[in-house]
């Protein structure tokens, strides 16, 4: 029996069982890289834990959590993305439970691949902390903080319960971000990092206390200016790019203004630079000399994601690794990567003070690589 037709038994409660079983039979005698065709299925899956029919929609939660435990590394980019789904505020509350004990299981088993997806799961998992059911609520929560936890910055790991606390409630907010104002950044601040502070920063610009949006600027305008490679920048592009906008018109205090729009300014320099991109990685394999022969879509795919993540996180050294289940010859793989870095390298800025001689509207302390952020009453 096929994959695509075990999966089709779910559709009739009658042969759902049958299916999921006769599934995990199928992943469990495949092979690593065969596996990484089987992963298109499940959004089915997870779709199954949501089953009236209790059998059916354990099987389905073991069969998932299965899924995820058994990755390859630097597998996020392309495994996670068929999650989305299943994390959706409409989904059903037993979906969304599993889809964040599996977020929360991922996290702790590959940190680093998951430091790459951070920006679209904690948006995700922000709504659903506020979600009606309380099992989701906590479950979000957990996976929350696990996912919090891979942005790899040493500086945010006490201000977890911080960013946790402004998610939970809205009338956290003005105080959580009090306390992130304290926070002291001694590393460089990289994509992440950005990501995990983003709900947060999200809140306290739709705050109607311009105070607290006066803090949400200082806390953006200087982690521009910490930021080495402006492509790390992706996650102040959408949604805070157009609130700190929508601040510069809507503040009335002129020193609080002054601020939105400084942070606007830096937010606007990094922007030019763009994202990171996906490379073609047919063509950069063909290059470095790896064989892309018999492979399938899905797995080109599962290999242009892995390529990717290694870009963004400045590893092509860990190329072996990533791709040890296709065989690839590891220094040929580390080639193909560096070569993918390359091809979307950017220029390091460097900020500077554009109103040094105005009157210094933020009594925080710059030192190289050391930003106190702490912010006047």
């Amino acid at each position: 029996m096929s994959a695509a037709d075990c999966i089709a038994k779910l559709g009739d409660k009658k042969t759902a069982l049958e299916g999921i079983q006769a599934f995990e039979t199928l992943f469990a005698a495949a092979d690593a890289k065969a596996r990484i065709s089987l992963y298109s299925f499940v959004p089915q899956v997870m779709e199954a834990c949501g089953s009236k029919e209790k059998p059916v929609s354990q099987a389905a939660r073991a069969l998932a959590s299965l899924m995820y435990a058994e990755c390859p590394p630097w597998s996020g980019g392309y495994v996670l993305r068929f999650l989305k789904d299943s994390l959706s505020a409409k989904g059903k509350p037993e979906v969304k439970s599993v889809a964040c004990d599996i977020l929360a299981a991922f996290a702790k088993q590959y940190p680093e691949s998951m430091a790459l997806e951070i920006e679209w799961c904690t948006h995700s998992l922000s709504i659903l902390m506020n979600d009606i059911k309380k099992e989701v609520c906590a479950k979000a929560k957990t996976a929350m903080v696990n996912v919090s936890q891979c942005s790899g910055n040493k500086d945010l790991e006490k201000f977890t319960g911080t960013i946790i606390k402004a998610q939970e409630s809205a009338k956290n907010v003005t105080e959580c971000v009090e306390e992130l104002a304290g926070c002291i950044f001694v590393q460089n601040v990289e994509a992440p990092a950005l990501a995990v502070i983003a709900p947060v920063l999200v809140r306290g610009l739709n705050e109607r206390t311009e105070t607290t949006k006066r803090r949400c600027c200082v806390i953006i305008d200087n982690m521009c200016k910490l930021i080495d490679d402006p492509r790390e920048g992706t996650p102040l592009m959408a949604e805070i790019r157009s609130l700190v906008f929508k601040s510069t018109e809507s503040i009335s205090d002129p020193d609080a203004r002054e601020l939105a729009v400084k942070a606007n300014n830096s937010i606007s320099k990094i922007a030019e630079s763009g994202p990171y991109v996906e490379q073609d990685f047919k063509t950069f394999a063909a290059n470095a000399q790896v064989s892309c022969d018999g492979l399938s879509d899905e797995q080109i795919s599962f290999c242009s994601k892995a390529a990717y993540q290694l870009v963004k996180a400045k590893k092509p050294t860990r190329a072996g690794e990533a791709f040890k289940i296709f065989g690839f010859d590891a220094k040929a793989v580390e080639s193909m990567v560096t070569a993918m870095a390359n091809q979307d390298a950017v220029e390091e800025e460097e900020f500077f003070d554009d109103d040094a001689a105005s009157p210094d509207l933020y009594k925080g302390s710059f030192l190289p690589r050391l930003w106190y952020c702490h912010s006047p009453s």
